[in-house]
């Protein structure tokens, strides 16, 4: 009986605490009977007060922010999990097909031109290298490029040596190298820094496409022909790329767009040689693209550009550029043989001069654009060998280079590449999806470019020409037809024909040559003809 009672005392003191200590805690007791409910989570306890002078806890950016660090939209690109940084891999592979047609052609020995006008095909570029961005501000580019593959000594008269050591030269002694070697090597291509204030605002530093011409600001991954036309490639501007620092922005959609730098001048590659520098710069407005709602409106741009330079004819000893088909054959060429047999070379100096103007419409599936430029450049000749300590004569090479392109796209997909004039630092908007299917179509374009000029090799400073002094027009029109398969805008295949015609030439009325006028005629006049023909194709890939 007594270790009844205690047992029950014992239950009665135990419920009785329970209910306290449930009362005190806020909960309530479960219905007899009932289901016990789940227990509430336990609230976090408050963060706890920081002393102070002592430095903020760390905020942890919550995952789902976070972003994809690697992946493909629009390109290959790599970034950081905070988009910091991003890094996106570059590649440009083009494989071309050329040939040649047309009135003395098949006459013409490799030793008058650098590969002859044999079919062929070879690896016109191969780029690779990087773009990146950092802090939302900076960017760089790096490229290198392989390709073109030239043949070194093609005439098999590059000598090695003229006579072993302390021996007198004769007509037995000298050594020559290999004919038609291998002489493709890797070289920097597009390689700049760019700072961006804001998008009306960025410095650039470093070596790109000038800031000159429509035409040379569209970049050579997704130019719709297989070279840019003779009178910008050959006569207005020769080398496409130079080394200086550019001021460049926009304002509104691509309303107001400015492009101004100061360059070496020497062309891609060659650092100036003389310590001169020139301006230059490109200025267009798409006047209705503020409010405007159709293409016409969006997309009508005019522009001018301008550019000035000075050569020191005590230091600049390089040869004026060639004029060329898109293939490479020479149709004029900076050397000449003077009276007395000596090689004769134009060099740039003095004054050079450029300006000029861009249109450009656009509608539906058709665009038409067009430039023209008023050059002026200073020249003068000197004996082979001698360019850096003598000068012949003073000349002057001037002219007009122009052309007018239209292109339709008439099946697929329409307008697939970039629009061209705009070469920016590369950036993709990752916020954005593609489209779940690759966009493919088909473009055409017809093109006719001119170049209408003169050399004149000794008009200035009371110069007295030679016999064979060149002064006479230098007249060369290209007509070209083009049709381009784009399988998105990374890869395509195209088809081109062209056609170069100078009227007069092989005689005293134009200077450019075709193939015709290289073969030597019975009394040793140049051969008749005045038009020349090239088939090409290209496949290539690029992101």
């Amino acid at each position: 009986m007594r270790i009844a009672t205690s047992a029950l005392v014992g239950m009665a003191l135990t419920i009785s605490s329970a209910s306290a200590l449930a009362q005190s805690s806020g909960a309530q007791a479960p219905p007899i009977g009932g289901s016990v409910p789940p227990a509430a989570a336990p609230s976090p306890p408050p963060p706890a007060s920081a002393a102070p002078g002592s430095p903020d806890p760390p905020q942890y950016e919550p995952l789902e922010e976070r972003v994809d660090i690697a992946g493909w939209q629009d390109g290959f690109y790599l970034r950081d999990p905070h988009d910091h940084a991003r890094f996106y891999p570059h590649l440009l592979a083009e494989a071309d097909f050329y040939s040649s047609f047309g009135p003395g052609v098949t006459s013409v020995s490799a030793p008058d031109v650098a590969a002859g006008l044999k079919p062929r095909l070879s690896i016109r570029r191969a780029r690779v290298g990087f773009d990146a961005e950092l802090f939302r501000r900076w960017s760089v580019t790096a490229l290198i490029e392989f390709g073109g593959q030239p043949l070194s000594d093609t005439t098999g008269t590059v000598q090695t040596s003229a006579a072993k050591p302390g021996q007198a030269p004769t007509a037995t002694t000298g050594r020559y190298g290999s004919v038609q070697a291998i002489a493709t090597t890797p070289y920097p291509t597009d390689v700049f820094i760019n700072y961006s204030v804001c998008k009306c605002f960025n410095i650039q530093i470093g070596q790109f496409n000038a800031p000159f011409s429509l035409d040379n600001r569209t970049g050579d991954d997704y130019y719709p022909m297989l070279e840019r036309s003779v009178a910008i490639r050959s006569f207005v501007l020769p080398s496409p790329r130079d080394i200086g620092g550019l001021l460049w922005g926009e304002l509104g959609p691509k309303v107001f767009n400015y492009e101004l730098g100061v360059f070496g001048g020497d062309g891609q590659n060659r650092p100036s040689v003389d310590a001169r520098v020139d301006f230059m710069g490109r200025i267009f407005v798409r006047p209705f693209a503020g409010g405007g709602t159709s293409d016409l409106e969006k997309y009508t741009q005019i522009g001018v550009s301008a550019r000035h330079g000075d050569r020191d004819p005590t230091a600049v000893a390089y040869d004026m550029p060639a004029i060329t088909t898109g293939q490479g054959f020479v149709l004029w060429k900076p050397t000449y043989t003077d009276s007395l047999g000596r090689l004769v070379h134009v060099i740039p100096s003095g004054a050079q001069n450029w300006i000029g103007g861009e249109l450009r419409l656009r509608a539906s599936r058709f665009a038409l654009q067009g430039e023209a430029y008023y050059v002026v450049n200073d020249t003068r000749e000197a004996i082979d060998g001698y360019q850096l300590t003598n000068t012949e004569r003073f000349g002057r090479l001037l002219g007009v280079g122009w052309y007018a392109q239209v292109s339709a796209w008439p099946w697929g997909d329409a307008f697939l590449t970039p629009e061209p004039g705009f070469y920016r630092p590369r950036h993709l908007d990752l916020s954005e999806r593609g489209p779940w299917h690759a966009p493919h179509g088909i473009e055409v374009i017809a093109l006719a470019s001119g170049i209408n000029g003169s050399y004149q090799g000794a008009t200035r400073l009371g110069s007295t020409p030679d016999a064979n002094t060149p002064m006479s027009d230098l007249a060369i029109y290209q007509l070209s037809l083009g049709a381009n398969y784009w399988h998105s805008k990374h890869a395509r295949f195209g088809v081109y024909y062209s056609a170069y015609l100078t009227p007069g030439s092989g005689t005293s009325e134009n200077q450019a040559l075709v193939a015709a006028n290289l073969v030597k005629q019975a009394n040793g006049s140049a051969g008749p003809g005045q038009v020349m023909h090239e088939l090409s194709a290209r496949v290539a890939v690029t992101f």
